[in-house]
């Protein structure tokens, strides 16, 4: 997830919401703009809000809320039959 600098920002806070009710926070410094959001589903749903803090005295400034929207995950297509290993002269074959 990524966001635009926000201008005086001394840091970042993020807070995640998932669709099952978990909530994620992290702190970032000013210079960060992203976040990766681990053990993320992607059949889920999140909402990400960004706020802004900074000026003299670390107030909370601007926040801008985004919506994850969950993949479409693809079935994993599985051969019917495995592969039949080559046969390597010289060798036993059982």
């Amino acid at each position: 997830m990524r966001w635009g600098a926000a201008s005086n920002a001394r840091q970042y806070v993020v807070v995640v919401r998932g669709a099952d009710g978990r909530i994620n926070e992290f702190v970032t410094g000013a210079r960060t703009h992203s976040v990766t959001i681990i053990r993320a589903l992607p059949f889920d749903s999140y909402s990400a809000t960004v706020h802004a803090i900074g000026g003299p005295n670390m107030l909370a400034g601007a926040s801008v809320t985004g919506r994850l929207r969950a993949l479409e995950v693809k079935p994993v297509r599985v051969p019917r039959h495995p592969r039949k290993l080559a046969r390597v002269p010289g060798t036993l074959t059982p």
